[in-house]
């Protein structure tokens, strides 16, 4: 979706819900084959970062 006042309602919503998220942002995405794909590395980072896998101590439980 590459409509602005879109992505501002959207955001609006989002942040209304406190008790579901925090931090909410909007962050540049492009068409990818399988939906949308981050253009930074940040947002890449946190789809497929280490807080999506046990490690460390969790990983030995």
């Amino acid at each position: 979706m590459t409509d602005e006042a879109h992505a501002q309602l959207r955001l609006v919503e989002a942040s209304a819900r406190h008790a579901e998220v925090v931090g909410v942002y909007l962050a540049d995405m492009k068409a990818g084959a399988d939906g949308p794909e981050p253009t930074h590395f940040r947002e890449a980072f946190r789809r497929k970062g280490p807080s999506n896998y046990a490690h460390g101590k969790q990983a030995e439980l």
